[in-house]
């Protein structure tokens, strides 16, 4: 018997994790999908399928991109060996610099020390 099943071809993960930080950047400026497509004068869809990491980012919309953001354009380059472990790590590295009250700093901290507790997880 044979499975007719269209097969999803698997997404380098180089333009997964570009789709990840654009996202992850798009969400910490508190923009909607339909706020940054308008700005960077691209589709809905196509930024949808850039986060998703369906289709390619072209180097010039990657740059518009990064300016409306007001990131570095080197801050979405993508290194193949990057896990999303460490992936992770850079996010929140990024969040917990934003934070300014000590106070708030150490209830962060203790929360993530009682996860590494439960979850067995080994810090770099």
């Amino acid at each position: 018997m044979s499975d007719n099943t269209p097969k999803t071809p698997a997404i380098p993960e180089a333009q997964a994790d570009l789709g990840r930080r654009i996202r992850l950047f798009r969400e910490f400026r508190e923009l909607s999908q339909a706020q940054l497509a308008r700005a960077c004068r691209c589709r809905i869809a196509m930024l949808a399928d850039y986060e998703a990491g369906y289709r390619r980012v072209s180097p010039r919309l990657l740059g518009r991109i990064a300016d409306v953001l007001g990131f570095e354009r080197a801050s979405f380059t993508s290194r193949a060996q990057e896990s999303a472990g460490d992936f992770e790590i850079e996010r929140l590295t990024f969040l917990f610099g934003q934070i300014e009250s000590d106070r708030e700093r150490g209830k962060l901290l203790r929360a993530v020390a009682q996860l590494v507790d439960e979850h067995g997880a080994k810090p770099h």
